[in-house]
C-alpha cells in the first residue's frame, strides 16, 4: 500500500509516533509514514550520537531527546554494552543451561549512573501533548518506560510495538516475560494482535533464518504488538471516534496487517449501528411516556406501552477490578448471599465509567493498573467508597493507595473476611 493511499487513510488527521531505543534508524515499518505532513516523531536514546540520523528527517517534524527513560525517573546506574543497542537499565545475565550470552556484543562492560526521566515528563517538558504510536527497544526495560506514562496518554495510545522475550530465562536480569506484558496491555484496553520472532519470518527449516541453529536464541527478540480497542473510545462523541479509526487503521496498514484494519473497521461499523439502535430505541421510549404518562390503576395512561423496565439495566451495586479468579469467586458469592448485584471491569476507563452509580469500588491492589485506576477514579469525582487489597507486606502500596484516595485498604486475608459483611453494609 502506497503513502499516499495512507495519506488518504488518514485525511489530514495528527499522527505522532514514539520510538523509545531509536538507535541508528527509524522502524522500517514507519517509512510509510514518513511522507505525511502531519506526521510527528519522538525518538528517545540515551547516546544522543545513535540519533545522528534524525538530521535527515523532516526538521518541523522531529523532536530528538537523548534521555534515558525508567518507570519512576531519577538516578539509576545504566549498563553501558561493547555495542550501543545492547546497553540497558537491567544487566545481562548469563543462566545455567541456557544459551551463552554474545561475549563480543555485551563486553567489556561498563556501569555507570545516569539520571532518568519518565516518559510523561518527557512529554510535558517538550509540551507533547498525545502519542498516538510507540515502539520501544531499550533491552528489558520497556514495560516499566509504559508504565511512566500518565493515565491520560495511555489511555489515547491506539498501537504499541515491544521488544519481549519468550523466554523464561531473559537475556537482562529483571526484564518482563509475556505473560506480564500481556496482562497489563489487556488490562489497559489493548488487543495482542502480533508477534515478529527475532524479526524475521520462519524458515520451511523450522529455523528464524542462518544466524541460529535453533529458535532457542531468537526467543530472546521478539517484536510483539498491541492495538487498541477503539469502540470503548469516545462513544459519544463522533468525530473523536472518527479520527481515532483513522489513525488507527492507518498505522495498521503501515505495519502490514492490513486484515487487522479491515477487522478495525467492521467491528467500527458494528460499534455505530449498537449506538444508533441504543438512540432510536430511547428516543421511541420518550414518545411512548409522552403519549401515555403513568397514572393509578383505570386511569388514563395506565395502559401498558409494550415496555417493561428500563432500557438500560440499572448499574451494580458492587463494581471489581480483580483479575484473580479465587477473589473473584469471593465477591460474587459473598453478594448472591447479601442480594448484592456486582459488575467486573478488565480496564481503567470500564472501571470509572461502571463507577459513576455503584456503592462500592473494590479493587485489588496486586495489579498494575491499580494506582492508576485510584486516580481516575479521582479525577472523575467518584463519591462511591473504594476497597482495595494487596499482600500484607505490600505496606509501600497500602500507602500510596491510601494517599491516593482508597477509603479502606486491607489484606488479601483481612479482606476476605470483612467481605461479607462490607455487602451487607450495601442494603
Amino acid at each position: 500500500m502506497s503513502a499516499e493511499v495512507l495519506w488518504q487513510i488518514l485525511g489530514g488527521q495528527p499522527l505522532t509516533l514514539a520510538d523509545v531505543g531509536a538507535s541508528y534508524f527509524l522502524p522500517d515499518t514507519w517509512s510509510y509514514v514518513v511522507p505525511m505532513p502531519t506526521a510527528r516523531f519522538v525518538l528517545f536514546d540515551p547516546v544522543g550520537k545513535n540519533l545522528a540520523y534524525a538530521a535527515n528527517l523532516p526538521p518541523d517534524r522531529v523532536t530528538v531527546i537523548p534521555s534515558a527513560l525508567s518507570r519512576q525517573g531519577g538516578a539509576a546506574e545504566f549498563f553501558l554494552a561493547n555495542t550501543d543497542s545492547g546497553s540497558s537499565l537491567y544487566p545481562p545475565h548469563p543462566w545455567p543451561g541456557r544459551p551463552a550470552l554474545n561475549h563480543d556484543y555485551f563486553f567489556p562492560l561498563k556501569v555507570i549512573d545516569i539520571e532518568t526521566q519518565t516518559l510523561a515528563a518527557c512529554l510535558d517538558e517538550r509540551r507533547i501533548d498525545l502519542v498516538h504510536a510507540i515502539k520501544l527497544d531499550t533491552q528489558g526495560s520497556e514495560l516499566d518506560i509504559v508504565k511512566g506514562l500518565d493515565l491520560r496518554r495511555l489511555q489515547q495510545l491506539l498501537l504499541v510495538e515491544m521488544e519481549v522475550t519468550m523466554d523464561s530465562h531473559p537475556v537482562q536480569l529483571g526484564a518482563a516475560r509475556m505473560p506480564e506484558v500481556i496482562t497489563f496491555f489487556e488490562a489497559n484496553g489493548f488487543r495482542y494482535v502480533n508477534t515478529r520472532i527475532a524479526r524475521k519470518a520462519l524458515e520451511p527449516s523450522g529455523c528464524v533464518g542462518p544466524r541460529f541453529a535453533s529458535t532457542v536464541g531468537a526467543q530472546h527478540e521478539c517484536d510483539v504488538l498491541f492495538i487498541r480497542d477503539i469502540t470503548t473510545m469516545h462513544p459519544d462523541h463522533p468525530e473523536w471516534f472518527m479520527r481515532a479509526l483513522r489513525q488507527q487503521v492507518t498505522l495498521l496498514c503501515a505495519y502490514y496487517l492490513h486484515g487487522e484494519a479491515v477487522q478495525a473497521l467492521r467491528f467500527a461499523a458494528e460499534s455505530g449501528r449498537r449506538r444508533r439502535s441504543v438512540t432510536e430505541h430511547r428516543r421511541s421510549r420518550a414518545t411512548e411516556h409522552q403519549r401515555t404518562p403513568p397514572g393509578p390503576e383505570g386511569s388514563n395512561g395506565s395502559q401498558s406501552t409494550g415496555c417493561s423496565g428500563p432500557l438500560i439495566a440499572p448499574m451494580a451495586d458492587v463494581v471489581t477490578l480483580i483479575q484473580d479468579m479465587m477473589f473473584s469467586s469471593k465477591v460474587r458469592e459473598a453478594a448472591k448471599a447479601t442480594g448484592a448485584s456486582v459488575q467486573s471491569t478488565r480496564d481503567v476507563p470500564a472501571l470509572v465509567a461502571a463507577a459513576r452509580d455503584a456503592k462500592l469500588v473494590i479493587i485489588d491492589l496486586r495489579l498494575p493498573i491499580a494506582l492508576g485506576a485510584l486516580d481516575a477514579l479521582t479525577a472523575a469525582a467518584s463519591t462511591a467508597p473504594v476497597v482495595g487489597f494487596i499482600d500484607h507486606e505490600k505496606t509501600d502500596v497500602m500507602a500510596d493507595a491510601r494517599a491516593k484516595g482508597c477509603t479502606q485498604v486491607m489484606a488479601k486475608g483481612q479482606f476476605a473476611t470483612a467481605l461479607p459483611k462490607l455487602l451487607s453494609a450495601l442494603r
